[in-house]
């Protein structure tokens, strides 16, 4: 089958029942007939995606938490770290969604990748902190934040040559990736810095108090 290509047709949910009407008509004829073509096989992809996406974004999240646990146990930190690590995924998303970029089987690959790449700039600054005695928060940001952001913009560099692509997947791809390692790049040198301030001084108001 070679229907004529209309941007409604590219749209999961409309792919899904052309599919699905399809092969519905080929399993009515006398010998079922097998449905192939670029449609069909992107709705089977398109089915795929939202099958077994949340499961891979699981089992990525998964992983990442049990490194950080063997690393830092369990410690206050590692909800630090994987704080910061789902925010820069909510910021990611939230720009994708402003940007009107649609996810499919091409650049949702950078959403798991995102996971596994962009807790270790978190990681990075609070084993510093911790080695510099849970004290100091600027310390660890002016001197592990540097190799962090040279770090990150190394990877930066390398997805941004994707945003140069002639194919509209790559492109797309290229653009999520890149929004996801600015997002969790700020949210490590940012965000993180910013709880760990508010905790310290939390913490020496409640000494205080308690002192007095």
């Amino acid at each position: 089958m070679f229907p004529s290509l209309n941007k409604a047709l590219w749209q999961g949910d409309n792919l899904l029942l052309y599919a699905d009407a399809l092969r519905s008509v080929a399993g009515t004829v006398s010998t079922p007939a097998r449905v192939a073509g670029s449609l069909p096989i992107s709705a089977d992809i398109t089915k795929a995606i939202r099958r077994d996406g949340p499961a891979a974004c699981a089992y990525a999240f998964a992983g990442v938490l049990l490194l950080v646990f063997f690393m830092f146990r369990w410690h206050r930190n590692t909800l630090f770290i994987m704080g910061s690590l789902l925010v820069g995924v909510l910021w990611m998303v939230a720009v994708t969604f402003l940007l009107g970029v649609k996810i499919n089987f091409v650049n949702f690959i950078a959403f798991p990748i995102t996971l596994g790449i962009g807790v270790d700039y978190a990681v990075n600054i609070m084993a510093r902190f911790v080695q510099d005695g849970s004290n100091d928060v600027q310390g660890p940001v002016r001197s592990t934040g540097a190799a962090v952001g040279l770090c990150s913009m190394t990877t930066i560099i390398g997805y941004s040559s994707l945003l140069v692509a002639k194919n509209h997947g790559l492109f797309l791809f290229g653009l999520v990736a890149v929004l996801g390692e600015v997002a969790c790049l700020l949210a490590a040198l940012v965000f993180l810095p910013a709880v760990l301030q508010l905790t310290n001084a939390l913490a020496s108001a409640a000494s205080l108090s308690f002192d007095l």
